[in-house]
């Protein structure tokens, strides 16, 4: 007899356990079905591990005495566990040790970073050898880091001259077809910084339209020269009387220089598009019109902030992502003219400028975190205890948050904004211009904000693996004024990877330097600019007082269109709010990629983690492994495709079969010649001989 049997056996029924505590049962209820009445209780299968009785209860839970055996020993049962069900590897069919990958570190992800792109066109060396590439790049660094230049590796220098210039404009073709055929892959990392500038856009363009009337409507009244049409050869400008009148806001303090850590970089490429989120509002100005009062004292006055000094100085027809539409605000006071430029709109394109602005942008709201950085607010004279003090404690608050709000929101973004007046003198004409800028300052290297740093510029690199870019005239004309204007002669560059944000470079920049590269990539004189600049203010202040729209249109690529408001809507009269989103889409990357001037050409003069892993100069190919040197040859043949090989070849047997046709043909002209030749030989013999028998008759 089985358990069970015994179980039902033994145990009382329902009826007898209800009789035995006193209920009488209500046989008129239902009763259920028959199969589960007379069922044992629960506890004849709740048995504990003890019983042996049950063998379907110590069968189900039979454990293996491997198991139980000692754990320092090894168990075949793990060991085959892991064999049969971890994940392989398809290439290998091994099992994956390492399931999980850190794709923020640089150490084993960036190595294609350091290898030159030399299979495009075949694999080319230099004309160099290793120990004379090497020698070179150390006169380069101990130029780039202010070291004593060693007197062997001059000589070596000076005696490679001519052989690396001949090399560098191999290398800057090299590079540049290589770039135009890559040119999708090498801007792929660009797409966040798209849609992180894609929704600053809106966000700034929803600022200007709703500060603006719904029915204001705009009309062309005029052009104006752009600054390369402004030129007046009797015109010598200086740029005189600077002074930094006042800073408000918040002032980053560098206590041991400018560097950017690497760490902070990975953090901001995971968390890119939370600190690239614009939470700022509009732009807020420094003065009011009744402390203007006090400037024109000289004359009429300009309120020009850097960035509408920029677009004034720097073409749009050269760079397709830069602004294109600015307002200018023209009125009388005493008379005299108060011409104040507004912050241009954003541009409608996407490139290089936008890049680095949402990089800058993204930057500044990451350091502005609790805990992150130092900072000093300008008005209140801080100790560098003080400074330490504020800034340790300002984060680690605990928030409790609800379910259904967004706990994901940041600190807003501590920034500053500088008011420096400067004049623009005439030495010819006596004459001089007043203008204010406003500007935002870089740093200070003290607590108390005294020594200020002049500029920052965060510059990204496209194409790290081929070498460090020289910079836009853009950036180069922002630096030089950021220089000028806070009276320093020396700034800073952070070069980055495009890829993945690896800091790659941090340059140091002088006030000499920057003008010499607008010399020699831009063929610019600040000295010509400025008095190019001077005569374009002198004619806004001929206009009469009103508001204007100063824009520029690809149609007329010399001028400036100047717009006036109308009070009602005429055929040549556009709205505003057409001319902002005059394009369906969101601003895109596209236009950059499909211009043919989107290239940066490779510096000659800064070395970068691929030149110091490779130990190759800038912008030369790498040496061959055997340290000897390789001739370029220009007339060598370059390698072919299957398709051009094929045609090559067809092209070849047609070529054979049209020259043995030929030969054929001549060898048929030449025998039938002969046959010609030996016909005429013997009738003239036959001749002869019967002029011979008549002569002998």
């Amino acid at each position: 007899m089985s358990i069970e049997q015994q179980a039902i056996q033994c145990a009382p029924s329902a009826d007898e356990s209800l009789r035995s505590e006193g209920y009488e049962r209500d046989f008129s209820l239902y009763q259920g079905n028959s199969v589960f009445r007379n069922q044992p209780s629960y506890n004849i299968f709740n048995k504990s591990i003890e019983c042996v009785n049950d063998s379907l209860y110590a069968h189900l839970n039979a454990v293996d005495l491997e198991i139980l055996q000692n754990e320092q020993a090894h168990s075949k049962m793990f060991g085959s566990y892991t064999h049969g069900l971890a994940l392989k590897d398809p290439r290998t069919k091994e099992p994956i040790r390492q399931t999980v990958r850190d794709y923020t570190s640089a150490d084993e992800n960036d190595q294609h970073l350091l290898v030159f792109p030399n299979i495009h066109d075949g694999e080319r060396h230099s004309t160099l050898s290793r120990d004379q590439q090497a020698a070179c790049l150390r006169v380069l660094l101990a130029g780039q880091n202010c070291q004593p230049l060693p007197e062997e590796d001059f000589i070596i220098w000076r005696a490679t001259e001519s052989k690396r210039c001949t090399e560098h404009q191999v290398v800057q073709k090299y590079i540049f077809d290589y770039s135009q055929d890559q040119k999708e892959m090498l801007y792929r990392p660009m797409k966040p910084l798209v849609k992180a500038y894609q929704k600053w856009f809106q966000l700034k363009i929803h600022q200007v339209l709703s500060n603006r009337a719904s029915d204001e409507f705009w009309v062309t009244s005029t052009g104006l020269p752009q600054l390369s049409q402004c030129k007046n050869d009797q015109t010598r400008v200086k740029l005189e009387g600077v002074h930094l009148n006042k800073i408000n806001g918040d002032l980053k303090y560098w206590s041991e220089g400018i560097k950017l850590e690497r760490d902070d970089l990975r953090s901001l490429n995971i968390r890119l598009e939370r600190y690239a989120t614009p939470t700022q509002g509009p732009h807020n100005h420094l003065m009011d019109m009744e402390d203007y009062c006090d400037y024109f004292d000289e004359g009429n006055l300009f309120v020009l902030p850097l960035e509408s000094l920029l677009m004034l100085l720097t073409p749009s027809a050269a760079y397709v992502d830069l602004p294109t539409e600015m307002f200018i605000d023209i009125k009388e006071i005493d008379e005299q003219k108060l011409i104040e430029f507004d912050i241009p709109l954003p541009p409608h394109h996407c490139g290089w400028h936008t890049n680095n602005f949402i990089i800058d942008r993204a930057y500044e709201a990451y350091m502005s975190q609790p805990g992150q950085s130092q900072w000093i607010q300008m008005g209140d004279v801080m100790s560098k205890e003080s400074v330490k003090k504020s800034n340790a404690c300002c984060g680690g608050n605990y928030k409790i948050h609800e379910i259904d709000t967004d706990y994901s929101s940041k600190e807003p973004t501590k920034t500053n904004q500088a008011l420096i007046s400067w004049c623009l003198s005439d030495s010819s004409s006596s004459s001089s211009l007043k203008i204010l800028t406003q500007m935002s300052v870089s740093g200070s290297s003290d607590p108390k904000g005294q020594h200020l740093l002049a500029c920052h510029h965060l510059k990204l690199e496209n194409k790290p693996h081929c070498g460090l870019e020289i910079m836009t005239k853009n950036e180069l004309l922002k630096i030089w004024l950021q220089l000028q204007l806070l009276q320093k002669d020396q700034g800073h560059c952070s070069r980055i990877s495009l890829v993945n944000f690896e800091p790659l470079l941090e340059e140091e920049l002088t006030l000499s330097s920057v003008e010499q590269q607008l010399h020699e990539y831009y063929n610019t004189s600040m000295d010509n600019l400025l008095a190019n600049l001077f005569e374009f203010l002198k004619l806004l202040i001929g206009l009469p007082q009103d508001e204007y729209l100063l824009r520029y249109s690809s149609k007329y690529k010399d001028k400036f269109l100047l717009c006036r408001k109308t009070q009602e809507k005429i055929p040549q009269s556009f709205s505003l709010n057409e001319l902002l989103q005059k394009e369906l889409s969101l601003p895109s990357e596209h236009s950059f990629l499909t211009q043919s001037n989107s290239y940066l050409p490779i510096s000659t003069k800064l070395c970068g983690p691929l030149h110091l892993f490779n130990q190759m100069l800038p912008c030369a190919f790498p040496p061959k492994k055997n340290g000897k040197c390789a001739r370029i040859n220009k007339n060598a043949e370059k390698p072919r495709t299957a398709r051009i090989a094929r045609f090559e070849m067809a092209t070849e047997k047609r070529r054979a079969a049209i020259s043995l046709q030929r030969r054929q043909h001549k060898s048929q002209q030449k025998a039938r010649s002969r046959a010609r030749k030996r016909e005429a030989t013997k009738k003239e013999v036959e001749e002869q001989k019967q002029l011979d028998k008549i002569l002998n008759l």
